[in-house]
């Protein structure tokens, strides 16, 4: 497949991407949602800091009629040549915790992600 197929973030966008054994930060998420200044009685979401210990991305090509029976509706595969676009993400997560927390009493956890390129149409029927 040509990277220009694939669907990536443009060039300058706020999108990163962290290899694996970098350490990362939840701080602009976490300030995302805590966007109004006014004292309420909400609780503050705190910094979170870890590090992706692996990340494996696979994406394969399926047969359409093998994964159009698990998509719900109105979503159908999309097709490129004729193909579906699927993949699985499993990543690895380590030292996962609050930022004033020390590493040392930081979680791990391995997960996983399944994605399938899907299209539908609204009611404009595109």
């Amino acid at each position: 497949m040509l990277a220009s197929e694939l669907d990536l973030p443009a060039e300058g966008s706020n999108v990163r991407f962290y290899q694996a054994g970098e350490s990362f930060t939840l701080a602009p998420a976490a300030r995302a949602l805590n966007v109004n200044k006014r004292k309420l009685n909400t609780m503050k979401i705190p910094t979170m800091h870890g590090v992706i210990d692996r990340r494996i991305l696979v994406n394969y090509r399926s047969i359409p009629t093998c994964c159009r029976p698990v998509l719900p509706p109105p979503f159908h595969p999309k097709l490129v040549r004729g193909v579906g676009i699927a993949g699985i993400c499993l990543i690895r997560l380590k030292g996962v915790r609050p930022a004033f927390v020390p590493s040392w009493l930081g979680i791990a956890s391995e997960n996983a992600a399944h994605r399938v390129a899907v299209e539908w149409r609204d009611d404009t029927g595109r």
